[in-house]
């Protein structure tokens, strides 16, 4: 019993000790500083300023706005501010209370003594100075030397955000390459493997590596990564972009180098954080390292590494041995409500050496934690998932407009349903044979049906790939359907893009909130054959014989009477070229990789329209481009339109710019002009677009935060119209002709929820015309990093 009463006591005085050291410790007060830190020189924030209590290891970090809060709760009476490039500073305060703290930091210049600087200059914006003067000389790619190149790429998905757990890593694709490079030409393929998981994404994740430049050159003004331009530190307006610091001079094997820190001067521009190791002799970069901050105006990205790493080779030049790209991609669209969203992690490594040299690679794949081997074998069990498969089935509707359902495709899904006035609700069922029924043969077509007409349309075609060395493909069909009357057969530009049809569809009538009454009926047959000349020119011939019925919304008439049917016959040749540019072959179709060179299409046309006994014959050419440049602060996408035709048509075979009557922003389309509003036999058209990588909004305190973009538009037409074609048949009463050129301009931003546009547009010709918007609020939705 004694032994247990002193059991209790000894335990109640460890609660009592307890007990009074929680209420000491709660009778300590806590020490609060808040405050921001700045440059002296230029008053803007300084990030990663390191602040502590002397003696300690309490402390924290600021932000990209220079803003810090330190708790404590303890006697500790001296603040240290310590930050690499300036010179470190002590502040005496009040234990115990709540203070704010301004902090400007001065630069601490290094002077080494084999640089000639004036007093108080930053000897390191000399030596970068001297770098530029000498960055043509040291570029290996400006000198005749031929470099063997290595390269790898994984994507990886992972089902957590920890990168270092290769239990929860999950590849998506990989690919492996060997190619020469010499000077600043392309380079020369020697060898590409390529897989995927699911297999049909390869498409997808290719269009998204290409984005990769295939050597990222710093002695170059900008690297191009995503379809931006990122300042290198060693541009000739780096100074405005950085803040350069001289760290140390180091002896190495090759001799003195010279080791610097620079640091992006705003961290919503696209410019990186890093460190840069220099050559004393020659100026030459030896090693550099480039970190994008987190805050940077660009979508999805996280954790952007780039590393290069140079070697002295006898001739005299620093040849990049090992380039490293790395990063995160975050797409909140794959998260539920009760896991984090998966990242997909990107890495990439390049190893170079001279032509007829080893090159050293390392065992671990692209940097990742496992070899070739192992993901190969990974991407092989993933294929057979039912994830894998779900994912498959949702790829092929984005990437071809088709959905796979064994040896039958549906599609293409803009087919499957529309809204107009004549049929009401519209459905359809499409359906194509595909590559595992036959490899080079094909047959499909659609079955529609209305519920306010009650009428069935229907069309169906074929089609043989010929057993030739070049594509060559044969194919005819028959339509019997409604069909837009200013439906343009020859706009490939437009139906590149596997979801659009340049008809009506489901996307411009039910997501588009509208129901169409620009449609007549229509019998068509075709055939036609196509051929590929080299990788950068195709050609496609076509004959069409079609039967057009007007109908009450848009009657064929002559003078106010009725002229019946038209009967329309013609040939087309069209031919069209690019260059460099990738392609994804979806069985006997062919989807286009969209590179940053011009694509053209030249079009020739010959035919005949016959209404009632007359003959109408005519001749057509036109000539389409489009272009999407890249230029240092942002990017320029235009499209050039030219045509010609001679000989007196009916209208609908005129050239009708297509307007739009939402507000829902088209790119290539005239957002204030009304459907079908004019009508031309000769003409050019343009569409500009311009947006902007934040030039202004970066600059502007907590608007900057939201990663919006500038974007300005300008939409030009003009050409001329004979009155001949109003022998032929009568224009309808909203279609006229202009004798002045079509102008559009609009002003507004971008990346409003990554995603959203907004523009103000004003119309700038014939505004004065009966139901014409001279100016409105246009939205846009548009996908871009």
């Amino acid at each position: 019993m004694s032994s247990d009463v002193e059991k209790m006591k000894k335990h109640n005085y460890i609660i009592l000790l307890v007990w009074l050291c929680g209420f000491t410790l709660g009778l300590a007060q806590e020490t609060v500083v808040v405050g921001t830190v700045r440059s002296k020189t230029d008053k803007t924030p300084i990030q990663s300023v390191n602040i502590y209590l002397k003696n300690t290891q309490i402390g924290v970090v600021t932000d990209e706005d220079g803003f810090y809060v330190l708790k404590h709760t303890g006697s500790e009476n001296t603040l240290v501010f310590s930050c690499i490039g300036y010179k470190t500073q002590e502040f005496k305060i009040k234990p115990g209370e709540t203070a704010g703290l301004y902090v400007e930091m001065r630069e601490d210049i290094n002077l080494l003594q084999d640089l000639f600087v004036l007093p108080g200059a930053n000897p390191a914006l000399d030596l970068m100075q001297r770098v530029r003067e000498n960055r043509i000389k040291n570029d290996i790619y400006n000198h005749p030397v031929t470099l063997s190149n290595e390269e790898q790429q994984v994507v990886l998905l992972s089902r957590n955000r920890n990168r270092n757990d290769s239990t929860t890593l999950l590849p998506l694709y990989l690919s492996t390459a060997s190619y020469l490079k010499s000077g600043n030409t392309p380079p020369v393929s020697l060898r590409k493997e390529a897989k995927a998981s699911p297999e049909n994404a390869a498409i997808l994740l290719e269009k998204l590596l290409g984005e990769f430049t295939t050597d990222l050159n710093f002695y170059h003004n900008t690297i191009v990564l995503f379809g931006k331009h990122f300042v290198s530190p060693l541009a000739n307006t780096a100074n405005s972009y950085y803040r350069f610091f001289l760290i140390d001079s180091i002896q190495s094997d090759t001799g003195k180098q010279y080791y610097l820190r620079y640091r992006t001067r705003n961290n919503k521009n696209l410019a990186f954080n890093g460190d840069l190791w220099i050559d004393s002799a020659t100026y030459a970069v030896t090693g550099i390292t480039a970190e994008l901050p987190v805050r940077s105006n660009i979508n999805y990205i996280r954790n952007l590494r780039l590393s290069n790493r140079y070697e002295s080779v006898e001739q005299g030049f620093w040849v990049p041995g090992e380039v490293a790209l790395s990063l995160n991609m975050v797409y909140q669209l794959l998260a539920d409500s009760t896991n984090l969203s998966p990242e997909i992690y990107l890495e990439k490594r390049t190893y170079a050496a001279l032509k007829d040299t080893l090159i050293a690679t390392q065992p671990d794949f692209a940097g990742t934690p496992f070899t070739k081997d192992e993901l190969e074998l990974k991407l092989a069990e993933m294929n057979d998932l039912p994830l894998m498969k779900t994912a498959k089935w949702i790829a092929d509707g984005v990437i071809t407009g088709y959905v796979q359902a064994g040896k039958i495709d549906i599609g293409k899904v803009y087919q499957l349903a529309r809204l107009t006035d004549i049929e009401g609700m519209r459905f359809s069922l499409p359906l194509r044979t595909n590559e595992l029924l036959w490899k080079n043969f094909t047959i499909g077509g659609y079955w529609g049906y209305g519920f306010r007409n009650k009428q069935h349309q229907y069309s169906a075609y074929a089609a043989w790939k010929l057993p030739l060395k070049n594509k060559t493909v044969i194919s005819a069909g028959y339509t019997d359907d409604l069909r837009r009357i200013d439906y343009d057969y020859n706009d490939f530009l437009l139906k590149e893009n596997p979801l659009l049809s340049g008809d009506e569809d489901i996307a411009n009538t039910y997501f588009g909130f509208r129901s169409s009454d620009k449609i007549n009926p229509r019998k068509e047959f075709y055939a036609s054959v196509s051929h590929d000349w080299n990788p950068g020119i195709e050609s496609s011939f076509f004959y069409r014989n079609h039967r057009y019925t007007g109908n009450e919304t848009l009657p064929f008439k002559l003078n106010g009477n009725e002229a019946g049917t038209m009967h329309h016959q013609s040939a087309s040749l069209i031919t069209r070229f690019s260059r460099n540019e990738r392609t994804y072959e979806d069985h006997l179709d062919r989807i286009h990789i969209h590179n940053y060179h011009p694509v053209v299409y030249l079009t020739l046309e010959g035919g005949k329209a016959a209404i009632h006994q007359d003959t109408y014959r005519y001749g057509k050419v036109n000539a389409r481009l489009s272009h999407r440049l890249l230029f240092s602060i942002g990017e320029w996408n235009y499209n050039l339109d030219a045509g010609w035709i001679w000989g007196a048509v009916p209208y609908n075979l005129l050239w009708i710019p297509q307007g739009s009557e939402t507000l829902l922003f088209k790119r290539y389309q005239y957002n204030l002009m009304n459907y079908m509003e004019y009508a031309y036999d000769k003409y050019i058209a343009m569409h500009h677009e311009w947006v902007f990588n934040g030039i202004l909004f970066n600059q502007i305190p907590l608007i900057r935060q939201l990663n919006l973009r500038e974007l300005v538009s300008f939409k030009c037409l003009y050409g001329s119209l004979s009155d001949k074609h109003a022998a032929v048949l009568d224009f309808p009463a909203e279609t006229g002709k202009l004798h002045k050129p079509y102008m559009e301009v609009g002003v507004g931003f971008t990346n409003i929820f990554r995603i959203f546009s907004l523009q103000s547009v004003w119309r700038l010709a014939d505004t004065d015309k009966l139901n014409a918007r001279p100016w409105s609020i246009i939205t846009g939705i548009r996908f871009n990093f």
